[in-house]
């Protein structure tokens, strides 16, 4: 048996797949954060290791059977900063061949399938990715919350804390975000969700928790929720726009990938809203696949496996 294993590993959790030479699924695994930027290279690296022991025990193969790791890794930029760091976490735990990029190259291949264009990636945090006609890539975003991450669950819930404080304070319109935050927080009242979220190093991750509950209040008619969700996507368009007039394409296509932007409708709605009123001429098309697959598409190139795209489409597309 041979395998490819596919990864994607991000700052929250880590993903692998075991994958055969027809693109189908052998086996699975998951584990926690494998960003090396977030976390102690040993916790990144047992990640790695937990992750792909458990695909490869699904499948019923060995390290010896798999012909190449495919890993997008969060830790890693666009342009292959980092690559090596990801490169050596994996070859301590056994695997001689590797390919590791970014997670937003392996977002980018598997919303687009190879075609050039630009990808929104809207998650705990956010970042735009573009590839031109000749292979040029251009990032826009990306910079972490300090910098904004618009657009991102992290924006999301914090502008949904921020709008229900004032609110509490009596110096911004009345929301339901008070007490649906305060209970999200588990917490008696709304003044008691300052502790969990500043004593926890973790406290990024816990405020773009927030963002499903923000989504949550916008559905059910609240208009401070609504604006909210209705500038993450204003925001994630403008950066959108700024990439694609810098970029050489016969088509301007545009995907998506990550929480906010497939699982808010609201915010998907106005960021599609936003990219078609501006008279670009932008055709924003749904993502082909999730970025695991994405990275499945890049390792195959790499191993020089030849996968058809219309099976994994039926089985695996998003």
């Amino acid at each position: 048996m041979t395998l490819l294993l596919a990864i994607d590993g991000g700052g929250t959790r880590t993903r692998c797949i075991a994958v055969g030479r027809d693109g189908g699924i052998r086996g699975q695994g998951e584990a926690g954060p494998s960003n090396h930027l977030h976390v102690r290279m040993d916790v990144a690296t047992a990640a790695l290791r937990t992750a792909t022991a458990a695909a490869l025990s699904a499948s019923g193969a060995a390290a010896a059977d798999v012909a190449l790791v495919s890993a997008g890794l969060a830790g890693v930029d666009f342009d292959g900063t980092g690559a090596s760091d990801g490169a050596g976490m994996l070859r301590s735990i056994g695997f001689d061949r590797v390919a590791v990029c970014g997670d937003m190259v392996i977002a980018h291949r598997g919303a687009l399938a190879g075609e050039p264009g630009v990808m929104a990636l809207a998650g705990t945090g956010s970042s735009i990715l573009g590839i031109g006609i000749d292979g040029t890539m251009i990032k826009a975003g990306g910079w972490g919350p300090l910098y904004g991450d618009g657009g991102s669950a992290y924006q999301l819930g914090r502008f949904g804390l921020a709008a229900a404080a004032e609110a509490y304070d009596g110096s911004g319109p009345r929301t339901s975000l008070v007490t649906r935050l305060t209970g999200a927080l588990g917490v008696a009242g709304f003044r008691d969700t300052v502790k969990p979220l500043y004593s926890d190093l973790s406290g990024q991750q816990h405020v773009a928790a927030l963002a499903s509950v923000v989504d949550a209040c916008a559905e059910e008619g609240d208009e401070v929720a609504a604006g909210i969700c209705r500038q993450a996507g204003i925001d994630l368009a403008r950066s959108v726009g700024a990439v694609v007039r810098r970029l050489t394409l016969r088509e301007k296509l545009v995907s998506y990938q990550g929480g906010v932007l497939r699982r808010s409708r609201l915010v998907r709605a106005a960021f599609v809203d936003a990219l078609t009123a501006d008279r670009m001429e932008i055709e924003v098309r749904p993502p082909r696949f999730e970025p695991i697959f994405g990275a499945v598409l890049l390792g195959a190139e790499a191993a020089g496996w030849r996968l058809a795209l219309e099976p994994m489409e039926v089985r695996h597309g998003v």
